[in-house]
């Protein structure tokens, strides 16, 4: 594993929204690099096009919507351009960035390293928790995908009312089946409801301790 990962979950990482719609411009998933900063983890989507945006898409890279994220997010958005080890990146309001390429694939922006996003097999046998406490607001999740295609998700969580009195809790449970595509799973729940998401690892491990989810990191129970 990258030494520059921070390994600190952080809800709502990704700073970015993304419609599940797919893009008729884009038919081809771009790369997706990660690395941490003195803000935490950040993110940035790099389109064959030539196109970039600040951020992690969510829903799934290959149903990414740019135009759409664009028209609403002017200032996340950009032009690179490669030329031998430089990566020249001007953003929509004007101002300009400047990449350094490793041998090894990895990027340094303004300090920052980072990494390619790999791709996760299309069956994974492990569970994951993801946690988070936030403004008195607490969730604990774990996330359990079985070799058969199945999965089963159990969340718990609590909300601290600042009366003195016990916070109010709650937990639930949901079972279905899912699918993996490129960077894209697919999740069906028993009672019909569809979600997706963008997954990703560090290291295209079989059943990597980090998995990567919508701009989190989930760990490895």
């Amino acid at each position: 594993m990258r030494r520059f990962f921070i390994l600190v979950i952080i809800f709502f990482s990704c700073n970015t929204n993304s419609n599940q719609a797919t893009n008729s411009n884009q038919a081809t998933a771009g790369n997706l690099y990660s690395g941490s900063s003195v803000n935490g983890n950040v993110y940035y989507y790099l389109l064959p096009s030539g196109q970039i945006i600040f951020g992690c898409p969510t829903g799934g890279l290959e149903n990414f919507d740019l135009n759409t994220f664009c028209a609403t997010s002017t200032a996340n958005c950009g032009t690179y351009t490669k030329s031998g080890e430089i990566l020249n990146i001007r953003w929509n309001d004007n101002h300009e960035q400047t990449g350094k390429l490793s041998a090894n694939g990895d990027i340094e922006i303004n300090g920052s390293l980072i990494g390619k996003m790999q791709k996760v097999p299309n069956r994974l046998s492990a569970s994951y928790n993801f946690s988070v406490n936030m403004g008195g607001t607490s969730i604990a999740e774990t996330n359990k995908f079985n070799g058969d295609g199945t999965f089963e998700v159990e969340r718990a969580g609590g909300v601290d009312n600042n009366d003195g009195q016990n916070s109010t809790e709650w937990n639930s449970s949901h079972s279905g089946k899912y699918s993996i595509s490129g960077y894209t799973i697919t999740m069906i729940e028993n009672n019909g409801n569809i979600t997706k998401h963008t997954i990703y690892s560090i290291d295209g491990a079989a059943n990597p301790d980090m998995l990567g989810w919508d701009g989190n990191f989930l760990s490895k129970k």
